[in-house]
């Protein structure tokens, strides 16, 4: 994910939560997460446009990512 954060930078904001705080905790509810990793994009109005759980490939990640820039 660093890496991502890095190449994308000034372009995507990245938000890593600690689901171990109380406002980690109140996050994970409100995105109904049951397992971690969970990894959440979203547009520039918030909409969620892509979710998955578990670890993905920084490849797979980079093409969501790509299709939200783009718009």
């Amino acid at each position: 994910m660093l890496a991502l954060e890095k190449k994308y930078h000034g372009k995507v904001e990245f938000i890593i939560v600690d689901v171990d705080t109380e406002e980690g905790r109140y996050l994970a509810g409100q995105y109904n997460v049951n397992s971690i990793p969970a990894i959440f994009l979203t547009d520039k109005n918030k909409n969620v446009t892509y979710s998955a759980v578990g670890a993905k490939s920084q490849k797979e990640l980079e093409q969501e990512i790509s299709k939200i820039i783009k718009e």
